[in-house]
């Protein structure tokens, strides 16, 4: 099997930063939203869209 060099690289940087907080995904993410934060940069949400029920179409033939 081919090894990307690249992906190696990249998961390797995912697991060094990983081990930092000790896997732990509530540090991690905190480590992050404070980084988001200092950074200053606009951060959008987009609302829900609207939930459309399909119903089956006449016109169509099962």
């Amino acid at each position: 099997m081919w090894i990307d060099p690249i992906i190696e690289e990249t998961r390797q940087a995912g697991d060094e930063y990983a081990a930092k907080f000790n896997y732990d995904l509530a540090a991690i993410f905190l480590d992050l939203k404070d980084k988001q934060q200092k950074e200053g940069r606009q951060v959008v949400s987009f609302s829900p869209k609207p939930y459309v029920h399909l119903l089956p179409s006449p016109l169509l033939k099962t």
